[in-house]
């Protein structure tokens, strides 16, 4: 996108996920099916420093108001925080 006003930037994006992961979310709750997997992007900011920016499962699990999928959502984020932090050293 930035390529459309001239400028650019190392950025990579993926989409990320366990399909049983997933699973165990619309087993408890059908709507959260349209999130997974979750968008987690890499770029390097105007100052040339990488940052990593991802949707947290937790926030996007947990509008539907179901304690379940939103325990399994809360577990997901422990993981790609862990992943995260281990990238970051």
């Amino acid at each position: 996108m930035l390529k459309t006003t001239g400028e650019t930037r190392n950025a990579l994006q993926y989409d990320i996920g366990n399909p049983v992961t997933a699973s165990l979310m619309t087993r408890h709750q059908l709507a959260a099916a349209i999130y997974p997997p979750i968008r987690v992007v890499f770029y390097e900011n105007a100052t040339g420093h990488g940052v990593v920016e991802y949707g947290q499962a937790s926030t996007t699990f947990g509008q539907f108001g179901d304690e379940q999928a939103t325990a399994v959502a809360r577990g997901f984020d422990v993981a790609l925080e862990r992943v995260s932090l281990r990238g970051a050293e």
